[in-house]
């Protein structure tokens, strides 16, 4: 095998999943990561809590526009009334808590088959454009088509191919902006090298041999100082 320059897409893929397939001696040394796997990662996690936080916020909005349950007629005594209304509060909590639960899985799910894709193709291409995120785009909106859609097999394929086609639209500009963006940081970061001046050496002052002011008026005060105690001491009657 050549230089990883010289390989094609389907070559850098399959060699990465005979990376991730091959077995591991034990205390066989292990070669980094790809940066493209701890991308994915941080990205999956951050779309999974985001999907938890609206599952949770959708559900519990839910909850507040729903009018209260009046307690049956038929309980007498207020214990059962109190016992009715918890049990109301408690289902209300599990519906909030498993609506929660589904959105993370939700948008971790989807999230995570978008960024795989897009990391997969930004490592099989070497080429960090607008396309991975359309290709990302494709397969979490095909695959959020099926989900969605109803019927037949006829029906769900072509739930896959609306949702791959409507997600791919809104991901190529959305790949433009995120290029754009991450342009526009890098160039902030380096720097434009048409704007930068250059910056003059500083020359080192030489040290002078003579002493300064400052260290003439202490050395005459400590001179004056010691002169008026010998003139003390050679006259002590004065």
């Amino acid at each position: 095998m050549g230089d990883a320059s010289d390989e094609g897409p389907w070559e850098r893929l399959r060699a990465l999943a005979g990376r991730a397939l091959s077995p591991v001696a034990p205390g066989e040394k292990i070669d980094p990561a790809p940066e493209e796997l701890k991308q994915w990662g941080v990205n999956s996690t951050m779309v999974m809590a985001s999907g938890l936080v609206l599952g949770g916020m959708r559900q519990w909005w839910i909850e507040r526009k729903m009018a209260d349950i009046p307690p049956p007629s038929n309980l007498a005594t207020k214990a059962h009334i109190a016992q009715f209304k918890a049990d109301m509060a408690t289902r209300r909590l599990v519906r909030l808590l498993n609506a929660t639960v589904r959105g993370g899985l939700w948008c971790g799910a989807l999230g995570g088959l978008f960024y795989a894709v897009q990391g997969l193709s930004k490592h099989a291409r070497q080429e960090d454009d607008a396309y991975n995120t359309v290709f990302g785009a494709w397969a979490s909106g095909g695959v959020m088509g099926i989900l969605l859609g109803s019927g037949g097999p006829t029906q769900r394929l072509g739930s896959m191919a609306l949702g791959a086609g409507v997600a791919g639209l809104i991901g190529f500009p959305m790949g433009l902006a995120q290029q754009y963006i991450v342009s526009m940081t890098v160039d902030e970061e380096q720097g434009d090298p048409l704007q930068q001046k250059e910056k003059t050496p500083e020359i080192a002052q030489p040290q002078p041999s003579y002493p300064t002011k400052d260290y003439d008026l202490v050395g005459a005060a400590v001179n004056e100082l010691e002169s008026k105690l010998a003139k003390g001491k050679r006259d002590p009657g004065q």
